[in-house]
C-alpha cells in the first residue's frame, strides 16, 4: 500500500512541490544574507605586484576640445554618467586609479597623476550638465570648466586596502586636468558638493574633529569661508 502511494502522481507532485519550496527558501535566505552585508569597493594597497590595469574609452568633456578616459582595476566607474545631477553617482561602481586627458586639437595627452597608486572615489565635472531640454537652436552649450576629485591617497587605517574607510582628500583642477590642487585633507565623509554662482563650490564634509561646510573659489582655488555644522549628538555617526 505504501509503495503504491509513493508511485501515485499526486504524491510525487506534492513531494516535488515541497522540495522546490525548501530550495526556494534557502535561495531567498542567501539573497537576504548577501544583500544585508555591506558591499564596498576596495583596492589593494602597497601590493608586491602591480595591479593589472586597463585604459577605458575616451569620452568628450562637454564644451571643450578635450576627452577623458579612466585607468581602472575592474571597470570604468564614474564618467560615463557624468551628466547626472547627483555627485554621489560618480565613482561608486568601479576602481579608478588614474585619469588621462587628451586634447583633440593638438593630440597632446597627460595623466592626472604620475603613478597609478590612488583610488578615485568620485570624479565630478562642474558646471554640471543641465537637465533642461535645449529650446533654442542658438542656445549656449554648457561647457565643463572644472573637475572635483574625491580621492583616497593612501592606506590611512593600515588594513591593506584603499576604500572609503580611509581618510580622503578633496581636490580640484581645470577641465583639462591642469592646476590640480588638494583643497581638503583628512576627509572622513563627503556629504554634498554644489556649484553656486560666481564659480563657488559648496562642500559639506566630516573631519576627525567635526563636520563642516566650506565655500571654495574655483578660480583662485582657495577656501574663502568655513563654518562648523551644529552638534548633531553622540548618536549620529
Amino acid at each position: 500500500m505504501e509503495v503504491k502511494m509513493l508511485k501515485s502522481p499526486w504524491v510525487k507532485f506534492f513531494l516535488y512541490s515541497v522540495l522546490l519550496a525548501v530550495l526556494g527558501l534557502f535561495f531567498l535566505s542567501y539573497l537576504f544574507y548577501r544583500g544585508s552585508k555591506p558591499r564596498e569597493e576596495s583596492v589593494v594597497a602597497n601590493s608586491d605586484e602591480p595591479p593589472e590595469l586597463m585604459l577605458g574609452d575616451f569620452y568628450p568633456i562637454e564644451g571643450t576640445s578635450y576627452l577623458l578616459a579612466e585607468i581602472f582595476n575592474d571597470r570604468p566607474s564614474s564618467y560615463l554618467g557624468y551628466e547626472s545631477a547627483r555627485w554621489s553617482a560618480f565613482g561608486t561602481g568601479g576602481q579608478t586609479r588614474n585619469l588621462v586627458f587628451l586634447d583633440s586639437d593638438s593630440l597632446a595627452s597627460r595623466k592626472l597623476y604620475d603613478a597609478n597608486n590612488f583610488f578615485l572615489l568620485s570624479v565630478v565635472p562642474f558646471p554640471q550638465k543641465s537637465s533642461k531640454p535645449v529650446e533654442q537652436p542658438n542656445q549656449e552649450i554648457n561647457h565643463v570648466q572644472w573637475f572635483v576629485y574625491y580621492v583616497v591617497p593612501q592606506d590611512s587605517n593600515k588594513d591593506g586596502l584603499l576604500n572609503e574607510n580611509d581618510a580622503s582628500v578633496l581636490a580640484i583642477s581645470d577641465y583639462n586636468g591642469l592646476r590640480y590642487k588638494v583643497i581638503l585633507e583628512g576627509v572622513l565623509q563627503l556629504y554634498e558638493l554644489a556649484m553656486l554662482q560666481n564659480g563657488r563650490l559648496l562642500s559639506a564634509y566630516k573631519l576627525l574633529d567635526g563636520r563642516y561646510t566650506s565655500l571654495i573659489d574655483m578660480q583662485t582655488q582657495e577656501i574663502i569661508l568655513t563654518q562648523p555644522l551644529p552638534d548633531l549628538g553622540i548618536e549620529v555617526k
